[in-house]
């Protein structure tokens, strides 16, 4: 139940009976079978809506991935509050889409890291925002606010396909599945820690425009480079002033270096 893929590797007859319609109404979506010993009848799961991988054998002819399934393969009722949620292509238990994603905050990480996921992945929809909006005019221009080697050409060859640069904060939140957070966390300059502790604002104010805007449930990646436990920070800003929806706060620290941002994103020597 939830499980993204069913991977076979023994030849057993008993695997060829099992009841994989049931299986795959319970699945993430899309839905995969690897058979690692060309044993299951492939046309049958594809009729069910699996993608099925087989030793020996290529991917479609177009090379992509089955990523939404038709409703009549879905072996679930047509109409049921399930079968809506498969053909809406929603997380089975998180109950959203996962195609497209906001990223607030244009700079130096948010542009290069979103950048590189429209050029990774092609079905998603990347949307950047930011309030400053001679930085978002720069953006759709050719002339970047930031030069890292490679950059321009990644966004000129996604900008306006399934990349976007925008000031409608609200409306990307919204529109949004996915977003990180990727603003600025500048060393404060009053208070207790100054000089030293990360000023936490920009960040928090995050949480609160998140919870503010929202229309639904969102996943919210911390992408800035912060202190530890920020995520809990970010977790009481969304709790205190959230409605109706559930927020998943994730974590995923940069390692970029100037210089070699878009190598270091494509090739990194390490993802936490």
């Amino acid at each position: 139940d939830g499980a993204h893929a069913i991977v076979v590797l023994t030849e057993w007859d008993e695997f060829k009976t099992y009841p994989y319609h049931e299986f795959y109404a319970t699945m993430m979506k899309p839905a995969f079978v690897f058979d690692g010993r060309n044993l299951l009848n492939h046309a049958e799961l594809q009729r069910i809506g699996f993608e099925v991988h087989a030793i020996g054998k290529g991917r479609n002819a177009d090379g992509r991935m089955n990523m939404l399934p038709a409703p009549s393969r879905m072996g679930t009722p047509i109409g049921s509050p399930r079968a809506q949620q498969l053909v809406d292509g929603r997380h089975p238990v998180l109950g959203i889409k996962m195609d497209k994603i906001c990223c607030i905050g244009a700079g130096y990480v948010g542009g290069p890291t979103c950048a590189t996921i429209a050029a990774k992945c092609p079905h998603i929809k990347v949307t950047i925002v930011d309030l400053n909006e001679a930085r978002i005019n720069a953006w759709n221009s050719d002339n970047l606010p930031i030069y890292e080697p490679g950059l321009y050409e990644m966004v000129k060859k996604c900008r306006g396909k399934n990349l976007f640069f925008s000031t409608d904060v609200k409306g990307a939140i919204q529109e949004a599945d996915i977003i990180f957070a990727s603003v600025n966390t500048p060393t404060k300059i009053k208070g207790i820690g100054a000089g030293r502790a990360a000023d936490l604002r920009f960040i928090e104010s995050v949480g609160r425009t998140v919870a503010e805007c929202s229309n639904g449930n969102k996943i919210i990646i911390e992408k800035s480079t912060v202190p530890v436990r920020t995520a809990e920070a970010l977790d009481r800003v969304l709790t205190a002033n959230k409605g109706p929806h559930n927020f998943w706060i994730l974590s995923n620290p940069e390692f970029l270096a100037e210089g070699t941002a878009m190598k270091d994103l494509d090739s990194p020597d390490r993802v936490l």
